[in-house]
């Protein structure tokens, strides 16, 4: 049986103009296949009713079983989602008592947190009425309004809009869509359409590129296909597949089968454990940072950083929600003259062996495990570019290092990208150095979450 079409229409002259990145069509994307929902094609259109109404027309011809629609939903003129749809749909747009309701909380929402903080609610109450904010809740007939718990704009559901596809038109703010896509969207598809989800295992590492981790993982993944050939797996598994996605210094490895449960392809576990040997530091969705914080956290364990790349660190760390109960502080010390002054790095340590050294490292990672009274502590430093090489080191050369009562680790990467790229995946490599270190220790292991 097919699985369900879904077309994605994000609409706004700023995306096409490059004003802003579009992540609203990846969050869609990505919910819609953790619904069993097929993406068919996710598309970008300016605030043109025209363009707009072509685009759902469009997403009808292609067989969508549903459409959803980002951006437009708003008080100003050229917030026309709610028109163009209603065009498409062959339909007028009228004054819908619910939107209207949904308007009217959101402004007494805000009133009230205006309330609470010593200020005049009652304007927020007033503006709930103004014609601009009231053309929010035009929606086109038939249609129902979906609530939104962050902003003001009512979403759009139209049932059977064009040849049977659903239209549902959501705001264009990330933090709107994504709470009324979750809380009022997700319930609906899952009541509306006999949805089957694929079973996914993702396998996240760092530090090796695809080329280096698919040669084992293929062979491993053929032979597990080929032992449910055999009968000797879930049948369905012969049919398992692999799919790779490289960030900076990352590849996740995920692996997707039908008609298997999630218990059935965690058995893979080991056999992928194996094959992707030290590079792997996790399973499931979390990345490095939060499975350090709550690894720390759960031994009863504090750090302290020491990071001389710019504070990308510090960042990725506190970040996670309760990185207060291990991080207990860090440094930024940038200019040499501060890890003379703050980090006991000797003017003789930078002559001998430059700012960019182990050596370095080593002794910021001693100095503020010492300073901040921690168990461990993390320091890195490096050349992000795109001057500073010197002979030997070129731009991306990165120092790490990392501290505990048991002794200390250094490492010297060579990263490649621009300033930033190499920022994020000198902070990412640190934290593997940090993880790796818990592991040698005992005191962490890869675990699916």
């Amino acid at each position: 049986m097919q699985r369900p079409l879904a077309y994605i229409i994000t609409v706004g002259d700023e995306l096409l103009r490059g004003d802003i990145v579009d992540t609203n069509s990846a969050f869609l994307a990505t919910r819609c296949r953790a619904l069993g929902l097929e993406l068919v094609r996710t598309v970008s259109v300016r605030d043109r009713i025209a363009e707009i109404a072509g685009a759902v027309c469009e997403a009808a011809t292609h067989g969508a079983t549903v459409c959803l629609l980002s951006g437009g939903l708003g008080p100003t003129t050229d917030d026309v989602t709610a028109v163009a749809v209603a065009q498409a749909s062959g339909r007028a747009v009228a004054l819908d008592p619910a939107a209207a309701q949904i308007v009217a909380a959101a402004f007494e929402r805000f009133a009230a947190a205006a309330d609470g903080a010593g200020l005049v609610g009652q304007r927020a109450r007033t503006l709930a009425t103004s014609p601009e904010n009231q053309k929010q809740a035009l929606l086109p007939t038939g249609s129902v309004a979906l609530a939104n718990s962050r902003g003001t704009a009512p979403g759009i559901w139209v049932s059977g809009a064009i040849g049977g596809m659903d239209v549902v038109c959501m705001p264009g703010v990330p933090g709107e869509l994504r709470a009324m896509m979750i809380d009022e969207v997700e319930p609906r598809l899952r009541e509306r359409f006999d949805l089957t989800v694929s079973a996914r295992r993702i396998y996240r590492t760092l530090g090796r590129g695809e080329s280096q981790l698919a040669p084992a993982v293929e062979r491993r993944v053929e032979a597990i296909r080929e032992e449910a050939r055999a009968g000797q797996r879930p049948a369905a598994l012969a049919d398992l597949v692999i799919r790779y996605r490289a960030a900076i210094s990352e590849v996740r490895v995920t692996l997707e089968a039908e008609r298997v449960t999630d218990a059935e392809l965690a058995t893979l576990d080991a056999a992928m454990i194996e094959s992707l040997g030290a590079p792997l530091y996790g399973i499931g969705e979390d990345g490095l940072a939060p499975r350090v914080v709550d690894t720390l956290a759960a031994r009863g364990l504090t750090i302290a950083v020491a990071d001389s790349l710019g504070g990308r660190l510090i960042t990725l760390l506190t970040a996670c929600p309760g990185a207060s109960a291990c991080l207990v502080g860090g440094l930024v010390p940038y200019a040499d003259a501060v890890k003379v002054a703050q980090v006991g790095v000797s003017a003789a340590t930078l002559a001998e062996h430059g700012a960019v050294s182990a050596e370095v490292a080593a002794t910021m990672a001693r100095a503020v495990r010492a300073s901040f009274h921690a168990d461990l502590a993390v320091a890195i430093t490096g050349i992000a570019g795109p001057s500073g090489a010197r002979e030997g080191k070129p731009v991306g050369t990165v120092d790490v290092a990392v501290v505990d009562a048991a002794g200390e680790v250094t490492r010297r990467l060579a990263l490649v990208g621009v300033r930033e790229e190499i920022q994020h995946a000198g902070a990412l490599r640190a934290l593997k150095l940090l993880w790796d270190r818990l592991r040698d220790r005992g005191l962490a292991v890869v675990a699916a979450r």
